[in-house]
């Protein structure tokens, strides 16, 4: 685990920064001696969606709140055996939708010659005789081969656990087509949130690795990572209940804001602030106009 205690945000101003290298590592943080060591959100503030829309509080978690892991323990079992059971759910879900693009293609493009083709009256004029006429050639184009996929991994407390199956859903779609496009995909997992710590700099970005641009996709892990509640509810909050000076629960988060905008990227994706269905299809419909005007 990386933290930079002090760093610099365009929205957010001055934050603090941690990185782990997986999630893996959140589900394995150890737990400081005076923290619950096996029952991570033992005391976090969990409303119900309606007491939340009302900014009422509630004495311990809802049954359910955490997902199906609410331990560490039972969290790194899911990341260990992955999720098959989300990964068929969403890609039936996403399963209508057109495949992307080629990262390869063939396009016809214009190109000036010596002859054949149509002639160019004014370039004849002007003496350019060997660029006077004009055709069209069918040439491999390569795109935009890599792809590097940020997935917001944060949300308020009131949201229901199922509301976060959908943007693993989109994710899981993304990456399963874009690699079979012939693209590279890279995964990171964040949060961004205000309001975390009592003192000093208020402000919290995490960001955890999740695939690497070499390695194969394992739809099983990303879906178990990226659609089930226990990641946020578990391993993000064992990370923040693990920092001295935090709140916890007590931030907001910051929805579809770059968590690295200092490495920022053209074919960077946000995937943030989908809730449902619909939002998932909206969203991978968006990707796939960037994907296009990119490539």
């Amino acid at each position: 685990m990386r933290v930079i205690e002090k760093s610099t945000h365009p929205k957010l101003g001055m934050v603090r920064r941690i990185h782990t290298d997986s999630m893996e590592e959140l589900a394995s943080l150890p737990r400081p001696a005076d923290r619950d060591p096996s029952d991570t959100v033992a005391r976090i503030w969990s409303p119900t969606p309606e007491e939340g829309r009302k900014g009422l509080k509630a004495e311990g978690p809802k049954p359910g709140w955490a997902g199906s892991c609410p331990t560490l323990k039972e969290l790194g079992a899911l990341y260990r055996d992955g999720w098959q059971e989300g990964v068929n759910k969403a890609l039936t879900a996403m399963g209508d939708l057109p495949p992307l693009p080629g990262a390869v293609t063939r396009r016809r493009r214009p190109k000036w010659k010596d002859q054949g083709g149509e002639i160019h009256q004014e370039r004849v004029w002007e003496g350019r005789l060997d660029t006077a006429w004009r055709s069209a050639e069918r040439q491999k184009l390569t795109g935009q081969t890599h792809l590097h996929l940020y997935i917001g991994l944060g949300g308020s407390s009131y949201v229901d656990p199922g509301a976060w199956f959908w943007r693993g859903a989109a994710a899981a779609w993304l990456a399963d087509a874009a690699e079979a496009s012939g693209r590279r995909v890279k995964i990171t997992g964040y949060t961004v949130s205000r309001g975390m710590f009592k003192s000093g700099i208020p402000n919290l970005i995490t960001t955890t690795g999740i695939k690497e641009y070499q390695e194969p996709l394992d739809l099983s892990r990303l879906v178990a990572i990226t659609a089930h509640a226990s990641s946020l509810r578990t391993g993000q909050f064992a990370l923040w209940t693990y920092l001295d000076n935090c709140y916890g629960s007590l931030g907001h988060p910051v929805h579809n804001v770059h968590p690295e905008p200092e490495t920022k990227q053209p074919e960077d994706l946000i995937l943030d602030g989908v809730w449902n269905q619909l939002d998932a299809t909206k969203w991978v419909e968006s990707a796939r106009t960037k994907l296009d005007d990119l490539g």
